[in-house]
């Protein structure tokens, strides 16, 4: 996984490892981010915002990537945010590295 400020995913500001199967790796709350990724089947495509969070109207774009492999498949998932507060509101800190 990666964190990178701007539009584009590179360069990366932040990156962490996360394995799931066991729990392991550098993402700092590993457990959490599996149990989040499992409820989705591992598509981070599917990860929803929580809707109790109001972020700002600013743009100040935060581009975040995950690839790896889930459960056999390979997956590969790049998503710009407005914000670093919208970035939190979806699952559940599974980008917050």
């Amino acid at each position: 996984m990666t964190v990178s400020r701007g539009e584009q995913p590179r360069p990366a500001q932040r990156f962490a490892l996360l394995t799931c199967d066991p729990v392991t790796g550098t993402h700092p709350s590993a457990v959490e981010a599996c149990q989040t990724l499992e409820k989705v089947q591992g598509d981070p495509t599917r990860l929803k915002a929580d809707p109790n969070l109001v972020c700002p109207l600013i743009w100040d774009p935060v581009t975040v990537t995950a690839n790896g492999i889930w459960d056999g498949r390979y997956v590969w998932y790049q998503r710009t945010f407005a914000s670093s507060c919208e970035k939190r509101s979806v699952g559940d800190g599974v980008f917050d590295i």
